[in-house]
Order: structure tokens, then C-alpha cells, then sequence
């Protein structure tokens, strides 16, 4: 903001043709000339506030990672900007002390570091450092690590593949949810997650693997009843994974589990089954 000041105006007295009766016109001195108003300093108020960034609200995402030696989902939320990159540091950040509590773990080992996560033509590229690879053999096939991994990629719309690198070497490419199905439970929920705080009407959905794609869902009280149990109807199954999105409704409140299930067609059993506790909000 420029400064607000007098502006002095210097101006000379008489002109060449000299004063009356021929005297010589003095000279301008110093004393004669207007002296200027100091300028005064800017106050607070014409000093303009130091701009500051925008908060950019964070995103949630979903970071994979093992229940019963499961994928399983818990939420992280990270910029919107870099969420690719994030959610798999997230991922490598492992379980939170109340998701432990639950039986949550992960394959990938804590000194696992990630270099860089790019996107193009629908296929994500994670270049970690070759922490990512101990424990194993050399070939990551066949390890948990990597179904984390591509979880939590393929979470995104953009990304149809996974490739891995390590320190720059490509490892394992074209990798899909497909490619990890041995450590893809039958009825997997992708939503709402273990240890989530729930409300009427709740939205289930997920992806199963099921006897003609036929499952069960129920909701029981810790100690208490059972609220609901209600077929489910996947969109494929018998060896071909279908999805199914369905809408359930109660009235109870307090701490519950969510239970998906097959029915054992040898003696009824429950078979395939994943608990999920929620607290119900009234």
C-alpha cells in the first residue's frame, strides 16, 4: 500500500527581468521554501494482512489391510490433492492401536518405504525401497504385502492395474483385485468398516463369492438381541465374484455386530462368516 504523504512543491521567487528599481530578485533560500510534511509511518490498518493458504479439507479414503489374514478396509483421510500417494502411507503405517484391538494387522513391514506413487493410462506404479521386500523369498507373488497394496490402489477410479518397483526395478506388473483373490474373503464388506460408529438407514456393500451368490446379513446387540437377519442376493457368484449394495434399518442403539454369512448346506452352520463391530447411533 503506497504511503500517504505531502507532496512539497518547491517554487522560485521573482523572475530574470529583476525586482523594483532594478534590485537583483533574491535568491530562493532554504528558509523560503515550504518545508515538506513528514511522511507518516503506515498504521496496522494500511498494512495489508499476510496472505495465508487456503485449508484444503482432507479426503477419506480406504487403506487395506489384514483381518483373519483377510483384506480388510479401515479409513484414513489425506489431502485431496496427492490421495494416491498418501493412502499408501498411510497403508504403510500399519493398524492404530483400537484397529489391533480388533484383529486388525498387515504384511507390509514397518520399515517399508514408498518412493513414489504415478498414474497413467489406468495403471498405478508404487515404487517402494527394498524394505518393502523383507521376509520374503525375492518374488513378492504369493505375499499379503501385495493385496494391501493393490486394495488400496484399485480403490480409485482411475486405476484399473498395479505395478511394483522396487528402486526403480519393476517386480510385478498388470496386478488386480482379481490377482488377489486368495486373500480376498468370500463375503467381502467394503463398507461400513470394523470398529465404525453406524446409523439407520445403513448401506452395505461390498463383493462375494458365494454358493450362487447367496448370503446372509444380521445385525445382533453385544449381549442382547438379534436385530435383523436378511438374505442377500450377490450379483454372480459359484467361483465368479458378483457385488451386492443393500440398505438396512433399526431402531437400537449402542454397541452391536454386523455379520455377513453363508449357511452350510451340510448341517446350517455359519460358514464364510466376518463380524464387524459398530456402535449403532440413535
Amino acid at each position: 500500500m503506497a504511503a500517504i504523504g505531502a507532496t512539497a512543491v518547491l517554487a522560485a521567487c521573482g523572475g530574470s527581468g529583476g525586482g523594483p528599481g532594478g534590485s537583483p530578485t533574491p535568491s530562493a533560500t532554504a528558509t523560503q521554501q515550504p518545508t515538506p510534511a513528514p511522511t507518516p509511518a503506515p498504521t496496522a490498518t494500511q498494512i495489508p494482512p499476510t496472505p495465508t493458504a487456503t485449508p484444503v479439507p482432507a479426503a477419506t479414503v480406504s487403506v487395506y489391510l489384514l483381518r483373519d489374514g483377510k483384506v480388510a478396509p479401515v479409513r484414513r483421510g489425506v489431502s485431496p490433492l496427492t490421495p494416491a500417494f498418501d493412502s499408501v502411507v498411510a497403508l504403510l503405517g500399519g493398524p492404530a492401536g483400537d484397529e489391533a484391538q480388533l484383529g486388525f494387522t498387515s504384511d507390509v513391514p514397518t520399515t517399508a518405504r514408498i518412493i513414489s506413487v504415478s498414474i497413467a493410462g489406468g495403471v498405478a506404479t508404487a515404487d517402494f525401497t527394498s524394505t518393502f521386500t523383507a521376509n520374503t523369498t525375492g518374488a513378492l507373488t504369493g505375499y499379503a504385502r501385495v493385496a494391501e497394496v493393490v486394495y488400496t490402489l484399485t480403490q480409485f477410479s482411475s486405476v484399473r492395474s498395479v505395478t511394483l518397483r522396487i528402486d526403480g526395478r519393476t517386480v510385478a506388473g498388470g496386478l488386480t483385485r482379481s490377482s488377489e483373490e486368495s486373500f480376498t474373503p468370500a463375503i467381502f464388506v467394503e463398507a461400513p468398516v470394523a470398529g465404525q460408529s453406524v446409523s439407520s438407514p445403513l448401506r452395505v456393500w461390498g463383493t462375494a463369492n458365494t454358493f450362487e451368490g447367496v448370503f446372509r446379513i444380521r445385525m445382533w446387540m453385544v449381549n442382547g438381541p438379534v436385530i435383523f437377519d436378511y438374505p442377500v442376493q450377490a450379483t454372480s457368484g459359484t467361483g465368479t465374484r458378483g457385488t451386492f449394495d443393500v440398505t438396512v434399518r433399526f431402531t437400537n442403539s449402542g454397541l452391536g455386530t454386523l455379520e455377513v454369512y453363508e449357511v452350510s448346506m451340510k448341517d446350517g452352520s455359519h460358514v464364510k462368516a466376518v463380524d464387524l463391530p459398530v456402535t449403532l447411533l440413535p
